[in-house]
């Protein structure tokens, strides 16, 4: 009886340890291979049977190498011409073609070509920007070529071409030296020219599609579907995460974006394929990356037998635990900047940077089986306790111009009536909105990698808190009120002036500013929906108390309050020097 059991369990495990995603090393990368790098061109030709891998960096470089998977031997291409060196590329293969297209190269020289290399021949081919009519002579075209429609030059873009039959390939987003782009573009491969895809006229603040961002991962899931996950979105022009956690998927039949759930760690600089697929179920593999960065203040760090796995038919993503193929070798090492690319058997990942000793590696590996295997592999919970300078900030703001700000500049205009109490709420809310509205610059500073004043909500943002802190200053050097027979000076009224009018400027436009940063900081769509609901209720309550008022027939620009009248008698009766009531006074 005994005996049976052990052999039931014996097979139980050689079911689960087969039914998991496997990792085995092809290749240490000894003698003759690729140098080791990082962010270079890489696919796989399953009619061949064989890897394709160029250039990268260190470098940049632009070395063309072929590894013969049956053999299991890397070999140099000799070609007489080639794409210029560079890293940081768009690649894919569809047919009997790899395509890299965009990347850095030297001197951060930006590229917005495209190029062919044809896997018969071995020979590379530079594609025009679009088709050359038959009017126009080949020399004609060349030189007109060049200012044809094609993508912005950039680099850390995402994109390929389908792995199956694709005849678009397709790059989006990315950065150059000064900005990030937000766009997409296609390039037919057959009719050899390039499209616009999407966002023209798109915005950072507009939740119904993805930020404009850099060094993101991404792959096609479709010959018009793909999904893009994390990546950069500060600086360059913008703000936002980076590293950002959020994923999307992009269909070219509807030409819309789907914000998918959040489930993995934030990264930059993650690798992405999809497995093979079974039975028309489909799966795609998030793999390595950089969950750190200077904006980080606390995250979860991605364990090196970590995979994140999207179910492209639910819109779902899932942590997974990988196993070596034996206990000789374990799963690779962590590593971000990796190339990825969809084999017959599993995904095969090449290079990258090794997180724990921070440099290149020229590896190579396949994570072997499918769609069943990855519904099979162990379930891991989804990654929490992620926190950033931008979720600080965000929060602060809040609190400060959201909350205790507006609250105390309604005080100073509606509850006036209430002396002196109204008095001491309206600064205690003042001072302690200021400090936390203070404490939020600091944290919105050090959430942008660079290029802080370069989009609405900074720029916004400064002018708030510069109006923001004139106003105590502003009260410290207040002239005195005058006396219920006096005329008001000059000075007085141009001090009622600012400060009133000053004070509620900086409120409305921090308002606006929340509304903007609470799109630009990708947050969960229930915190906008608060933030909105809580904006809405302010300001119907701002509505009704000010009909009230005026139906009281109060001006709206009345500088004492609901209840003026009131107040200057009881403020004629027993004052005196040394009292609360005098002190009011002069600050009113």
């Amino acid at each position: 009886m005994q005996r049976r059991m052990k052999i039931y369990i014996l097979v139980c495990l050689i079911v689960y340890v087969n039914g998991q995603l496997r990792w085995e090393s092809i290749d240490r990368g000894i003698g003759d291979a690729p140098s080791p790098r990082t962010r270079f061109g890489f696919g796989y030709d399953s009619i061949r049977d064989q890897i394709i891998v160029f250039g990268g960096n260190p470098g940049p470089l632009k070395d063309t190498w072929i590894f013969d998977v049956s053999s299991g031997e890397w070999r140099l291409v000799l070609v007489t011409a080639s794409p210029e060196a560079r890293f940081g590329m768009v690649s894919g293969i569809s047919g009997d073609f790899f395509y890299i297209a965009t990347g850095e190269g030297e001197n951060k020289r930006h590229f917005n070509d495209i190029w062919r290399f044809d896997l018969r021949s071995e020979e590379w081919e530079k594609l025009p920007s679009q088709r050359r009519p038959d009017f126009y002579s080949p020399s004609e075209w060349a030189t007109r070529n060049e200012s044809m429609l094609a993508p912005e030059a950039r680099f850390g873009s995402v994109g390929g071409i389908y792995f199956n039959s694709g005849d678009e390939f397709f790059v989006n987003m990315g950065f150059d030296n000064n900005k990030r782009y937000i766009n997409t573009y296609s390039y037919n491969v057959k009719d050899l020219g390039w499209n616009f895809v999407n966002c023209k006229d798109c915005n950072d603040y507009n939740p119904s599609y993805p930020h404009a961002r850099c060094l993101h991962a991404g792959t096609m899931i479709d010959r018009q579907e793909f999904v893009i996950f994390g990546g950069c979105l500060g600086g360059g022009g913008t703000g936002g995460p980076c590293p950002s956690g959020d994923s999307w998927k992009y269909s070219g039949k509807t030409q819309t974006w789907t914000l998918l759930p959040d489930c993995a760690a934030p990264r930059t600089f993650g690798a992405m394929a999809a497995l093979p697929y079974t039975y028309n179920r489909r799966r795609v593999v998030l793999y390595g990356g950089m969950e750190h960065s200077d904006q980080i203040i606390t995250t979860q760090t991605i364990p090196d037998d970590q995979i994140a796995v999207y179910d492209p038919d639910t819109n779902t993503w899932t942590l997974r635990r990988t196993l070596p193929l034996n206990t000789t070798v374990s799963v690779p090492n962590g590593r971000s900047m990796a190339g990825m690319a969809t084999a017959k058997d599993g995904i095969y990942m090449f290079g990258g940077m090794n997180k724990n000793s921070n440099t290149p590696m020229n590896d190579l590996w396949i994570l072997r089986g499918s769609v069943i295997e990855a519904d099979e592999s162990e379930l891991l919970p989804c990654t929490t306790g992620f926190i950033n300078f931008i979720a600080v900030h965000a929060y602060l703001m809040v609190i400060g111009w959201g909350f205790f700000l507006q609250w105390g500049g309604f005080i100073a205009r509606y509850l006036k009536f209430k002396n002196p109490l109204w008095f001491y709420l309206h600064v205690t809310f003042q001072i302690f909105g200021l400090c936390c509205a203070i404490a939020g610059l600091v944290m919105g500073i050090l959430s942008v990698p660079f290029d802080h004043l370069k989009f609405p909500h900074s720029i916004i943002g400064v002018v708030v808190m510069v109006l923001g802190i004139l106003q105590p200053i502003n009260a410290l050097i207040r002239p005195n009120k005058q006396q219920p027979d006096e005329t008001k000076s000059f000075r007085r009224r141009f001090w009622e002036f600012f400060h009133h009018f000053g004070g509620r400027l900086a409120l409305v436009l921090a308002l606006v500013n929340i509304s903007l940063g609470v799109f630009l900081a990708v947050v969960a769509p229930l915190l906008w929906i608060l933030w909105f609901a809580y904006l809405g209720f302010l300001i119907l309550v701002y509505a009704i108390v000010e009909c009230v008022r005026s139906l009281k027939g109060r001006s709206r620009s009345s500088q004492n309050g609901m209840f003026a009248d009131k107040k200057k008698k009881y403020m004629m009766e027993g004052m005196d020097n040394n009292g609360s009531k005098q002190f009011i006074d002069v600050y009113l």
